[in-house]
């Protein structure tokens, strides 16, 4: 007798085959995208530091870098003479969004003064530590140096 075609257990065997592959790769897919948003998050966040120490040279005056409400995100802006205290920024250069799942903490307001320096609120140099967590889970943390260097841990 001549057979075209799968019988029925074959079928089923492919498919309860294709199954478990599916079911074992999607935790692994997720945790990966984790990962890619975790490291995205923290390279964006220290290219900014960069850059809002930069505006602060710019400017010629300090920069401050505050860290939302909720957490998910930063601005930073310019806080002309004569400084606030606490400090605020008169007004905003920018603003960045780090994403619904990722959360930001700094151990203090950002302050850059006009050399670029981190500084408190009284000027002296500082320095700050910062975390960025994905989901609740902490995924990165690190300091920031009075010089503007960030070190990831």
């Amino acid at each position: 007798m001549d057979e075209h075609g799968a019988s029925i257990i074959e079928i089923l065997a492919s498919v309860s085959i294709l199954t478990t592959m599916i079911a074992t790769g999607v935790p692994q897919t997720t945790a990966l995208w984790e990962t890619f948003e975790g490291s995205k998050a923290v390279k964006q966040f220290v290219i900014n530091v960069r850059r809002a120490r930069i505006e602060s040279l710019t400017a010629g005056t300090r920069g401050v870098l505050k860290v939302d409400v909720d957490a998910d995100g930063f601005s930073f802006g310019i806080d002309a003479a004569p400084y606030s205290n606490p400090a605020l920024s008169d007004y905003s250069v920018f603003r960045e969004n780090l994403g619904e799942s990722i959360t930001l903490n700094t151990s203090d307001t950002l302050i850059f003064d006009s050399r670029g320096f981190l500084v408190d609120v009284d000027g002296d140099p500082t320095t700050a530590a910062f975390s960025i967590s994905v989901k609740g889970d902490l995924f990165a943390s690190g300091t920031i140096s009075s010089s503007g260097r960030v070190d990831i841990n």
